[in-house]
């Protein structure tokens, strides 16, 4: 599998202008000490996440190592901290109100979810209700995650708004929307993992299902990191695309969309990497040449050595025999003062 430098990404709401961590761990800005503790065992006892569950070395428990340790292990340890949690707070109120200074554009998230919240009477249990709603679906999946994260973030970002600038509110004419419900979600088969339905179902970042039940695993996430390339989400599409790999190395294919995704992220070392790949598994791949030769790069053909010539064995061997010049005549060593080592030192380091 390729090497993740990266952290999880959530990128929308909140988590577009920084990392939202009661997102990750599925719990309200308001959260105490307490809820975030118990967040944290949840997420600990959900086998989705569980690399011992899954397998250290399989994609899937390799995909939740790196969730875990990069994202929700950071945002508890994090939000447990007193004086880290206040200036961590700090930050995002003054991400909200720099939002709020930009009249450019609404600052709000634009879903059922943020419209009914924005429009309820009650916010805060309204926000409550919802929070815990989504919570409930979020580590159901391990590849629905990050979806149900970027729900939240946006849920958050649209209750801080409400709460700090009450005159942006909505009222609803007919009163409080309810709450939309999230679908439930199908417990995916380590083979061939489906992401839950999101709160937003037509969201950008929704990890997309295959729907040919006939492919094979390597192809289901190949397939999946083709939609998200295409949604222009790369970083995703390129973890994805790990993952094909892991299952299936020898597709030219895999390691030809993973260098497109490279190169729209701007690692074209990492792209001219996979190209030279595809062009080992498949000389006579056009694209593959064509795009190298623009990243300027070319194709590593492997140099086959030649055969080695095995001497026969004589009644000299392990003695120099006398060089020969072109006449087959012994020549002479005009290099005085020197000596030819022999014997198999000399052969591999030559003249001392």
């Amino acid at each position: 599998m390729g090497s993740r430098v990266d952290n999880p990404s959530i990128s929308k709401g909140l988590g577009a202008y920084q990392q939202d961590y009661y997102a990750a761990l599925g719990i309200p800005v308001s959260a105490t000490a307490e809820q975030i503790n118990d967040a944290y065992k949840k997420i600990a006892r959900s086998k989705s996440l569980r690399p011992g569950f899954l397998g250290q070395t399989t994609p899937e428990g390799q995909y939740a190592s790196w969730l875990l340790s990069r994202l929700i292990n950071p945002a508890k340890e994090l939000l447990l901290k007193e004086q880290e949690r206040i200036e961590y707070d700090a930050t995002i109120k003054l991400q909200v109100r720099r939002l709020m200074e930009d009249k450019s554009r609404d600052p709000y998230p634009s879903n059922p979810l943020c419209d009914s919240l924005r429009a309820a009477a009650d916010l805060e249990t309204a926000y409550q209700e919802a929070v815990a709603k989504i919570a409930s679906i979020q580590f159901e999946d391990l590849y629905g995650v990050l979806t149900q994260a970027e729900a939240l973030s946006e849920l958050n970002l649209t209750y801080l708004l409400c709460r700090l600038y009450p005159s942006t509110k909505t009222s609803s004419s007919t009163g409080a929307n309810p709450i939309p419900t999230p679908a439930p979600v199908a417990q995916a088969s380590p083979a061939s993992p489906t992401s839950p339905q999101p709160v937003t179902p037509t969201g950008s970042n929704r990890i997309p299902t295959p729907s040919n039940p006939t492919l094979t695993p390597s192809e289901t996430r190949f397939r999946q990191a083709v939609e998200l390339a295409e949604r222009g989400d790369h970083k995703q599409a390129v973890r994805f695309f790990d993952l094909a790999i892991s299952l299936n190395g020898t597709e030219p294919e895999y390691y030809f969309e993973r260098a497109l995704s490279h190169e729209r992220l701007g690692n074209r070392g990492a792209a001219r990497a996979d190209l030279n790949k595809v062009l080992e598994l498949n000389p006579k791949h056009k694209k593959a040449a064509k795009v190298l030769e623009e990243l300027g790069g070319s194709a590593t053909t492997p140099v086959t050595p030649p055969p080695q010539q095995v001497p026969h064995r004589t009644a000299n061997a392990g003695k120099n025999p006398p060089s020969t010049g072109s006449t087959g005549t012994p020549s002479k060593n005009t290099d005085k003062g020197k000596t030819q080592g022999g014997g198999f030192l000399g052969g591999l380091f030559g003249k001392k």
